[in-house]
């Protein structure tokens, strides 16, 4: 009994990791966030730049969300993905998340 809890249990754990592996920045935004009005990515340009970067542009709100892959460089598609920074969309300029939460109708 013991033997097939451990087995229960380790096989859990496995897919609990397994799964946050495969889960990315991107993902996480979207489900917070709402889908976003452009989803864009480097990732097929060609010439593929140096830098592969996504960007998910919420208009309404006037926020770019950038994010960079978390694979190796030279890796090719799909990617996971890493936050790296919000944008206003008008200005150009850093938003600091305090500031995207504000527009997002957080605290």
């Amino acid at each position: 009994m013991i033997g097939r809890l451990r087995t229960v249990l380790a096989a859990a754990t496995l897919a609990f990791f397994a799964t946050a592996a495969l889960a990315d920045d991107a993902s996480d935004i979207i489900r917070r966030l709402g889908k976003p009005d452009k989803d864009d990515s480097t990732e097929y340009d060609q010439p593929r730049p140096a830098i592969i970067t996504r960007f998910l542009d919420y208009t309404r709100r006037g926020v770019r969300v950038m994010l960079v892959p978390t694979n190796p460089i030279g890796s090719p598609p799909p990617y996971n993905w890493k936050l790296f920074g919000f944008v206003d969309l008008r200005t150009q300029q850093k938003l600091t998340p305090e500031e995207v939460a504000r527009r997002f109708g957080g605290p």
